[in-house]
């Protein structure tokens, strides 16, 4: 019984990062490159590729909370002066909707 509850809450959670890929949020010419979402105006969120020193580096996903190293593929969000890394295609989209629900103080 134990496998099989483990089975499925991995299914379920790799489904979040697996599910049907969709494309990140497009940054908008007219506001500098800020992606909308639910934070203040002032807190706009700002997707990037990561630097050449990002590359590598250990990190954790703040929407899936999967840990995995830092590609040429991450799409980077910096926030309130901090970097967050998302670790697939579906993650973008939730943490831009509300990053205040992912991150820890």
């Amino acid at each position: 019984m134990k496998k099989l509850f483990f089975v499925l809450t991995a299914a379920v959670i790799l489904a979040g990062c697996t599910a049907e890929k969709t494309a990140a949020p497009a940054a908008n010419a007219d506001n500098g490159g800020a992606i909308k979402s639910a934070a203040p105006a002032a807190e706009a969120l700002k997707s990037r590729a990561p630097k050449a020193d990002e590359l590598g580096k250990d990190v954790v996903c703040p929407v899936m909370g999967t840990k995995f190293k830092v590609n040429k593929t991450t799409q980077v969000f910096d926030y309130k002066g901090k970097a967050y890394y998302m670790c697939c295609d579906g993650c973008p989209q939730a943490f831009s909707k509300n990053p205040e629900k992912y991150i820890k103080g």
